[in-house]
């Protein structure tokens, strides 16, 4: 009972975002997303998703802004959504950023960019002058516990999701910003014409 109590006290000192992280992966505990995940793995190494992941934790998790705001999946409804695993310092995050710049540009009712940082590898500073330097129209968020469920091999890392919240690819890597552009604008081009 005391360890009951001690356990509570300490979830109840939690922020909301860890909180719900816990919550998830104590209501998933004892199917295929427990703490024995496991992915198959594209070239790079990095997970290939599959839409019980998506619904049962990125749809369900609200993600910790830059800023300390929090933001969820469903307040983006209607519209796709990459979610992009980068670093400040990864050189083909950039770059691949620049093809997604110019996609946002053109269909900024459409499309949704939320990039995520792993809270281990840059400063909040850092990210920050990184924002008000380049000026990108996305949404920046903390990775949390996601990036450690995937254990990413290589960075940039993309998930996209439909306007519905189902899955529609991963995607590692980076072709440069040509590609990055083109591949954003035949994804929604498909979708529109639904």
């Amino acid at each position: 009972m005391i360890s009951s109590i001690r356990n509570l006290r300490y979830l109840l000192k939690l922020d909301s975002t860890a909180l719900t992280v816990i919550v998830l992966l104590f209501l998933i505990k004892g199917n295929a997303y427990s703490q024995n995940i496991s992915f198959e793995r594209d070239h790079s190494g990095n997970p290939i998703l599959d839409q019980q992941f998506v619904d049962t934790v990125i749809n369900k998790t609200k993600f910790k802004k830059i800023d300390g705001d929090y933001l969820a999946l469903e307040d983006f409804k209607g519209k796709v959504i990459v979610i992009d695993l980068w670093q400040t310092w990864c050189g083909p995050c950039i770059i691949a950023f620049k093809g997604l710049q110019d996609a946002k540009l053109k269909y900024p009712d459409k499309l949704e960019i939320i990039a995520a940082s792993p809270e281990w590898a840059d400063k909040e500073g850092k990210i920050k002058r990184f924002i008000k330097k380049n000026n990108y129209s996305f949404q920046f968020i903390w990775a949390g516990e996601l990036e450690k469920i995937l254990s990413l091999k290589s960075i940039p890392y993309k998930i996209i999701i439909d306007e519905n919240g189902n899955l529609i690819t991963t995607k590692s890597d980076s072709g440069g910003q040509k590609e990055e552009f083109l591949l954003i604008e035949k994804i929604l081009i498909n979708h529109s014409d639904r």
